[in-house]
C-alpha cells in the first residue's frame, strides 16, 4: 500500500513539472497574440491619461509637476528627458536582463531571477512570470528533472512611442528537457519597452509577439 501511494506521488510530482515544462512553450503561444494587444492598449491608455492631464493643466494654467521641477532647476522638461531613451542602450539592456530573466542554469537561476525582477514594472513583470517563470518549471529545474535554456540571436530597436519609450525586439530559441525524453524547442520572438528613468533603464511592458516550434 505505501509503494503504490509513493508512486502514485510520484506520478503526480512527475506530471505537475510536465505541465510546467508545457507552459513554458505552450501558454507562450496561447498568449502571443493576446500580450500584444495587451501592450499595445497599455500605451494608449497611459498617452490618453497624459493628454487628459495636458488638459486639465491647460484649463487651471497649471504647468506639470515634473515640466515645473525642471525648469526650475534649469533641466529638460520631463517629456524632454524621456526622449533621451536611447536605442543602443536600451537594446544593451535588453540583452543583458534577458540573459538574467531567462538564466535556468540550477545553481544561479534564483540569483539571476531576483536580480532581473529589480528592473521590470510590475505590469510588465506579472506578464514575463506567467509565460517563463512558473514555479513548476522552476522546481522541475531545481530537482534536476527538467532542463532548460535559451539562447540568443538577435536584438534590437524598431521604433519610439510617443511617450520617449524605445521598443526592443529579441529573437532566440527556447529548448526544454524532461528526463528521459528527447528535447523540444521553440523560437520566441519578444517585444519590451524601454524607458530611461532617473535611476537607470526599465521595461515598463512586455509581450511575446510570436512563437514557432523548430523541428
Amino acid at each position: 500500500m505505501t509503494q503504490a501511494a509513493d508512486n502514485n506521488n510520484n506520478n503526480k510530482k512527475k506530471m505537475l513539472m510536465l505541465v510546467g515544462a508545457l507552459v513554458l512553450v505552450g501558454l507562450v503561444a496561447l498568449v502571443a497574440d493576446g500580450g500584444k494587444k495587451e501592450m499595445a492598449e497599455d500605451r494608449v491608455q497611459h498617452q490618453q491619461a497624459q493628454n487628459m492631464q495636458q488638459g486639465q493643466n491647460m484649463q487651471t494654467g497649471q504647468m506639470p509637476q515634473g515640466q515645473m521641477q525642471g525648469q526650475m532647476q534649469g533641466q529638460m522638461p520631463q517629456a524632454q528627458m524621456q526622449q533621451g531613451t536611447d536605442p543602443v542602450e536600451s537594446t544593451k539592456f535588453v540583452h543583458w536582463w534577458l540573459t538574467e530573466a531567462l538564466d535556468y542554469s540550477g545553481n544561479t537561476m534564483d540569483q539571476a531571477h531576483k536580480r532581473a525582477r529589480g528592473f521590470i514594472k510590475e505590469i510588465a513583470r506579472r506578464k514575463f512570470e506567467t509565460l517563463f517563470w512558473q514555479e513548476s518549471t522552476l522546481q522541475g529545474i531545481r530537482e534536476g528533472s527538467l532542463a532548460s535554456n535559451f539562447a540568443l540571436t538577435t536584438v534590437k530597436a524598431t521604433h519610439r512611442n510617443p511617450d520617449g519609450s524605445i521598443v526592443v525586439e529579441a529573437e532566440g530559441a527556447l529548448v526544454y528537457q524532461m528526463t528521459g525524453a528527447a528535447p523540444q524547442s521553440v523560437k520566441l520572438t519578444l517585444d519590451f519597452q524601454v524607458l530611461k528613468e532617473d535611476d537607470g533603464y526599465r521595461i515598463i511592458d512586455f509581450a511575446q509577439r510570436a512563437s514557432t516550434p523548430i523541428n
